[in-house]
């Protein structure tokens, strides 16, 4: 009876006859390795650095390098052999005044007699020009006065239909001359009485037209009314 040899697979390494070398599992097998794929990592990105503005060329809006400050020259100095009093004057006329003084051999008693005219036309002049802005903000304030008494003595825009009268006006600018509506918020201005009877008169055909088109409102919409916020302006929306 022949007997029967087993023999038993290890995990071995062979070494075929192109001398590659492989390697087989207990049953025979060659066993392949699992395969990696290594991350390649991404390309570097090379952020470009912001412009700088002093190396702008040519800048459109003027504005890149810093302009070279110009300092003024000096007045040349002018000796009288003594000293004025030239602080209260504006700038410059003090040096005339000195200029003038050499030239005609002044002496310091007439010089300073000179300076002391200029500060009082100087003095003077400001004290006109404070009493022209004064004139001129008591003319504005009679005229806002008088434009005021105007329209609340009109029988159509004042009244007891004032109050009602500058509110349309008011809306008018609020909703199609906001332009308008911030110079005259900016400078403080009024409106002429002219323009604001103008004004009612196109309020009340654009917004008692859309009343009259829209219809009563709804029940809804009465209810959504009533919880906003009270605002004067929307009585004529």
């Amino acid at each position: 009876m022949n007997k029967m040899h087993t023999h038993k697979l290890d995990l071995k390494t062979d070494l075929p006859a192109g001398g590659e070398v492989k390697t087989l599992d207990s049953f025979g097998y060659e066993v392949v390795p699992p395969k990696v794929d290594i991350p390649i990592p991404p390309p570097e990105v090379k952020i470009p650095e912001p412009p700088k503005l002093e190396d702008l060329k040519d800048p459109v809006t003027g504005y890149g390098k810093e302009p070279p400050k110009v300092v003024p020259p000096e007045p040349p100095k002018v000796d009288l052999g003594y000293e004025l009093e030239v602080k209260d004057l504006e700038p410059g006329m003090g040096q005339i005044i000195k200029d003038f003084a050499k030239k005609n051999n002044l002496t310091k008693e007439v010089a300073q007699a000179f300076v002391e005219l200029k500060k009082s036309e100087l003095k003077s002049f400001k004290d006109q020009q404070i009493a022209f802005q004064k004139n001129q903000e008591d003319l504005i304030t009679q005229t806002k006065a008088s434009w005021d008494k105007e329209l609340r003595d009109h029988p159509n825009f004042g009244g007891d239909n004032f109050s009602k009268s500058v509110l349309k006006v008011e809306k008018i600018l609020s909703e199609h001359m906001p332009e308008t509506k911030k110079i005259l918020t900016e400078k403080g201005s009024m409106l002429p009485p002219y323009v604001m009877r103008d004004f009612a008169k196109l309020a009340s055909h654009l917004y008692d037209s859309e009343n009259l088109k829209s219809g009563d409102p709804h029940v809804g919409d009465t209810e959504n009314k009533e919880t906003k916020e009270n605002n004067p302006l929307d009585f004529y929306s």
